[in-house]
């Protein structure tokens, strides 16, 4: 066989990968939040001759969202082959694997070295009108733009302190980021109100941060807990199952579920297990030496 790869229109690669990727057991497809996670990523088809068998995305050293085309079932194959090309068209060694699913988990570790660097899954349940306080001494408050850099400084405490930092250490550039991508999302679809601050009554500071909402185009209006953290002072109070719960009730008048992600091994697991969310397939974070 002479495999080939060829640029991919952005809304064709994102039917195909809905279509041919693992979905969940109803088969849901939803290609439009598909376009959203790859509006800045190249595209590409592998071809038998003139006949998709694959696909990928390659940008700069990263590379995701795999998919092969019946009747071809070979993924070491197609590994080999993309991995081949990613090598040559990289810059620098290390190639990073991302949103890769259990059975290619395994193809990556056995068959070409490749070194997990974290697993991860999605957890959701549905949102429910909920009565809740916050622990005593605290309040809640929604987070308006003046509290954004303390925020900033609460997620970067609670990471440094925290189990992810054993797989990475915290970036305060890359929390300042992802929070401000978050705060324009949710004020797009004017839904930052989900968000939940936990604050301390003596001296107004934040204890908590719970940052939810719903995401342009979210697949049935689901809602989204993007960050959960509690400073290290002032854990093991209930903070963080408070300002989830309050966060979940507020959510309830219009989005039916809400969904969040975790690290596979993280405590954190437990307590949302705890308060109702259920976790769907692992997909992990691989290194590979080209």
């Amino acid at each position: 066989m002479n495999y080939f790869f060829v640029n991919a229109d952005q809304n064709k690669y994102a039917i195909y990968y809905s279509v041919y990727s693992i979905p969940d057991i109803f088969a849901l497809l939803n290609w439009n939040e598909m376009l959203g996670r790859i509006d800045d990523r190249k595209c590409f088809f592998v071809l038998d001759c003139e006949k998709i068998i694959g696909g990928f995305t390659l940008t700069g050293n990263e590379l995701c969202y795999i998919f092969t085309v019946p009747p071809f079932s070979d993924r070491t194959l197609l590994w080999k082959h993309i991995l081949k090309y990613a090598s040559d068209n990289c810059v620098g060694k290390e190639i990073v694997l991302k949103f890769i699913p259990e059975e290619d988990k395994v193809i990556l570790t056995d068959g070409f070295n490749a070194k997990i660097i974290c697993t991860e899954r999605r957890m959701l349940r549905p949102t429910e009108k909920i009565s809740v306080k916050p622990p005593d001494n605290f309040y809640f408050t929604i987070p308006d733009e003046n509290d954004k850099q303390e925020i900033i400084q609460t997620v970067y405490e609670a990471h440094a302190a925290g189990y992810t930092s054993t797989v990475w250490q915290p970036d305060k550039n890359e929390i300042k980021e992802a929070i401000n991508r978050r705060y324009d999302s949710f004020t797009q679809t004017k839904t930052l109100y989900m968000s939940t601050l936990v604050k301390y009554n003596g001296s107004n500071e934040i204890a908590g941060v719970c940052i939810a909402g719903i995401y342009p185009d979210s697949m049935n209006n689901f809602s989204t807990i993007h960050q959960v953290s509690v400073r290290p002072q002032f854990r093991r109070l209930g903070i963080a199952e408070s300002m989830m719960l309050n966060s979940i009730n507020k959510a309830s008048s219009v989005s039916p579920v809400i969904t969040l992600g975790v690290m596979v091994g993280n405590p954190a697991e437990l307590l949302y297990n705890k308060i109702g969310f259920f976790g769907g397939l692992k997909y992990s974070e691989l290194s590979y030496m080209g």
